[in-house]
């Protein structure tokens, strides 16, 4: 693989789009951090005092009814507000992003030559154009809304653990890194895979996108003639 197409290389470049629009990406991150902590910590706590209540014959509407007020705030807070501020975070940071890119694209490809052009196939082009369009929006998402949030739960759960039992934290923590690592690595082993199939898949959009553009060609040239008579009748 070369240099130019690294797996270092490309997640340096999508790492690096956080400054096309870095309120909104930091906005993003928090947000789901947030999220996750009050969904997977905050909120098991009311549940948990509740079943405690309910397992001991405590559990009356006077002594739960702030219990059920304080799980029901935190569910809105979590599942409802900070969710759809993410999701509108994303949808700026991401357009912003591919915009900006997507302008990049179009003055690298108005700056080359027509040798250049002569030797690259347009529909080829685009598809690679909107291939890379697609990975930022998908790295973005994965990170912001899968990654963030395993990490920030395991993180949390175990400063909770290590109050209680710090063995527990230390052993959850050490296997929490070793099935990430080896996600990673199961991730990296069919890089390449992927990577072919996204080359054959532009090269069947490339061919495809230039055979019809030069049937469009052919046919607007195929009635030229006719075109030539009937204007002569008209003049």
């Amino acid at each position: 693989m070369t240099e130019q197409t690294s797996p270092k290389r490309v997640i340096g470049f999508l790492f690096g789009l956080w400054k096309i629009s870095p309120i909104a990406s930091w906005a993003l991150i928090i947000t789901q951090m947030l999220f996750a902590i009050i969904s997977t910590t905050i909120a098991p706590i009311f549940v948990s005092q509740l079943l405690t209540r309910v397992a001991n014959g405590s559990a009356t509407f006077d002594t739960c009814i702030g219990l059920l007020i304080g799980y029901i705030a935190v569910i809105l807070i979590g599942e409802v507000i900070i969710v759809r501020v993410s999701i509108a975070m994303a949808y700026i940071a991401e357009a912003k992003m591919q915009e900006n890119v997507l302008i990049n694209i179009l003055k690298h490809l108005t700056s080359k030559s027509l040798g250049y052009h002569s030797n690259k196939m347009s529909g080829g082009i685009v598809s690679d154009a909107n291939k890379l369009n697609n990975s930022i929006e998908n790295f973005w998402d994965t990170l912001c809304f899968t990654a963030v949030p395993i990490v920030t739960t395991i993180i949390s759960v175990c400063v909770a653990l290590s109050f209680l039992f710090w063995q527990y934290a230390i052993a959850l923590g050490v296997l929490s890194v070793v099935v990430i690592f080896i996600i990673v690595k199961t991730q990296n082993s069919i890089a390449p895979i992927s990577k072919q199939v996204a080359e054959k898949s532009s090269a069947m959009t490339a061919f495809f996108a230039d055979v019809i553009g030069n049937i469009a060609t052919v046919k607007a040239f195929s009635g030229a003639k006719s075109e030539i008579k009937e204007y002569q009748k008209r003049i």
